[in-house]
């Protein structure tokens, strides 16, 4: 709200605010499209334009022609879903006649999906299905599978315990006093969520270790678990809190390594849609978190937390399934 706030103090409107970020964003700091992306998609006039200004932006004065855009993305390993589908197409293309020869009623069944829709949605239908082709076939099922997998758990554990901790608080403290503190609660649930700062920077340090991304991973989750029973079995006041922080220091830092690693385990042909979908996932389930641990707390409030604390358990787990990717296996722009 753009009116004034607590005790007359006037606030800048929200939208005062978002603007001027957004020309901020627009502006000095403009970020380029990946020219590795570029040049696999075709756009080799974008992909050098992109070079140039990231070059200019770093301080350096280069000039690139088309075939260095062209050498640079015809030496680099393409994945094998690329090949798999020029080797489907010129397989397509030598048996023309023999589709054309076969009966018309062979062909129907085909082609029943574009002529049932509209062309426009069949047509995109037709590219999504193209496009997410490679997302399940070797060698990228298995890290996406996992990676989508952790998105979800993730998300679905750890709104379970956020979205109710002050409740938890209440519920705990409040037993344990005889009172409902409703002023403490809060002012614990400040430490809670100041105690998640150091978790981003504890996760950014984690991602460049030589203990490697995934194995990172794991420990902050298994931590997370740790902390939610501890926080449970936390009688007096202070070991609640203390053990509520450190669930939300070593949630905040998985979440760390998670956004570092995500894009560096998939190649760029398929890194844009794979990190989407990821996050749709984690969306989804972050909306049925509440629903979920609301029905558990109608019950029992332990049951929500030690719901929440296995499925941090399965992250950890699934975790150590995946590649280990370490500063040495840098990302591919």
């Amino acid at each position: 709200m753009s009116g004034s706030g607590v005790g007359g103090t006037a606030q800048i409107p929200l939208g005062v605010i978002t603007l001027l970020f957004a020309l901020v964003r627009i502006g000095p700091w403009s970020v380029q499209e990946s020219p590795r992306y570029l040049a696999a998609t075709d756009q080799l006039d974008d992909a050098r334009s992109a070079v140039e200004q990231i070059s200019e932006a770093n301080g350096e004065e280069r000039r690139v022609q088309l075939d260095d855009v062209r050498n640079s993305i015809s030496d680099a390993p393409r994945p094998a879903a690329h090949d798999e589908d020029a080797e489907d197409s010129a397989m397509l293309n030598s048996s023309t006649d023999q589709v054309n020869n076969q009966p018309e009623a062979s062909a129907v069944p085909g082609a029943s999906a574009s002529a049932i829709l509209p062309q426009a949605v069949a047509d995109h239908i037709q590219d999504l299905t193209e496009r997410s082709e490679p997302l399940f076939q070797p060698p990228n099922r298995r890290p996406v599978l996992l990676t989508w997998t952790l998105w979800a758990l993730m998300s679905l554990a750890f709104t379970m315990f956020n979205a109710f901790y002050p409740l938890y608080l209440q519920r705990k403290v409040g037993k344990q006093s005889g009172e409902a503190e409703e002023m403490q609660a809060l002012y614990d649930y400040l430490w809670y969520a100041l105690s998640s700062i150091p978790g981003s920077l504890i996760g950014t340090a984690l991602i460049e270790s030589p203990l490697g991304r995934a194995k990172a991973l794991a420990i902050s989750l298994f931590i997370t678990a740790i902390a939610q029973l501890v926080f449970l079995a936390s009688e007096q006041a202070i070991y609640v809190v203390i053990s509520g922080m450190g669930v939300s220091l070593a949630a905040t830092t998985a979440y760390a390594i998670l956004y570092g690693y995500t894009p560096d385990v998939f190649p760029t042909s398929i890194r844009g849609t794979a990190c989407a979908v990821a996050s749709a996932l984690g969306r989804i389930t972050g909306i049925i978190a509440p629903l979920l641990a609301g029905v558990l707390l109608q019950i029992r409030i332990e049951f929500a937390v030690i719901t929440s604390a296995m499925l941090f358990v399965i992250c950890a787990a699934t975790a150590l399934m995946l590649p280990s990717k370490t500063r040495a296996a840098a990302v591919q722009l």
